[in-house]
């Protein structure tokens, strides 16, 4: 089962295409149970396609290399399907993305429930409600 992480819709992602189709060993991807990263872009890419993330949310960056399994035409641009090129990067792209899935939800408890939370009773109450279902909260894992 191939699983990626859905990022935040309204955390900023940049993509930069490094090469078009990859080959060799450059096209290996390790997923460590999480195949990679979904999000909404402007940019249609190919498949096969080597691209720089990067997500300045927190600092530091997140920077890595990945390549890109599959994008589809959206009404608003495209969904970007991507997996990281090896290991240590893609553990950090899970730790990474749940910090923004966290905070995420910290604003949006502000804003929908006009509730101010620190970072830590986001943090808490995320991982009660979400982890267990992480890449994906609240969706059914993808195949």
């Amino acid at each position: 089962m191939r699983q990626f992480i859905h990022h935040p819709v309204n955390i900023p992602i940049d993509v930069r295409v490094l090469c078009h189709h990859a080959e060799g060993g450059m096209s290996q991807s390790v997923g460590l149970g999480v195949g990679g990263l979904t999000f909404m872009t402007e940019q249609e890419i190919s498949p096969s396609t080597l691209v720089q993330v990067t997500i300045s949310y927190l600092q530091p960056d997140f920077i890595t290399e990945a390549k890109v399994v599959w994008c589809r035409k959206c009404q608003h641009g495209s969904e970007l399907w991507i997996e990281c090129l090896n290991a240590e990067d893609a553990f950090q792209l899970r730790m990474f993305e749940q910090i923004c899935h966290i905070e995420n939800y910290r604003l949006e408890a502000g804003r929908k429930e006009g509730r101010i939370l620190t970072a830590e009773e986001a943090a808490s109450e995320w991982i009660a409600k979400y982890s267990a279902g992480f890449p994906n909260p609240g969706t059914e894992p993808l195949h």
